[in-house]
């Protein structure tokens, strides 16, 4: 299990452009309305999931410079705790 600690603005945009299946999405809505940062729990393979769908919302949202770039920055930090911890 991989525990990634989050803002509230990270956790909303994984929620968005992430599209995390159930273990995530339960963990997302209970924190839907919490501002401070907070850690999600998951296994490796579900994160690797978030990360492949964040990379085909970075590609879709090429037209959004501002949006695609805090994917990316999203997409990267999960990958590299990934890298360390998964």
């Amino acid at each position: 299990i991989i525990e990634i600690l989050l803002s509230e603005h990270e956790r909303k945009l994984i929620a968005k452009y992430g599209y995390p299946f159930e273990a995530l999405e339960k963990q997302l809505k209970s924190l839907a309305n919490v501002k401070e940062e907070k850690a999600l729990s998951d296994d490796a393979f579900w994160w690797k999931q978030v990360l492949v769908n964040l990379d085909i919302s970075i590609q879709e949202n090429e037209s959004n410079e501002s949006l695609q770039n805090e994917l990316i920055c999203l997409f990267e930090e999960i990958a590299k705790i990934l890298r360390t911890e998964g």
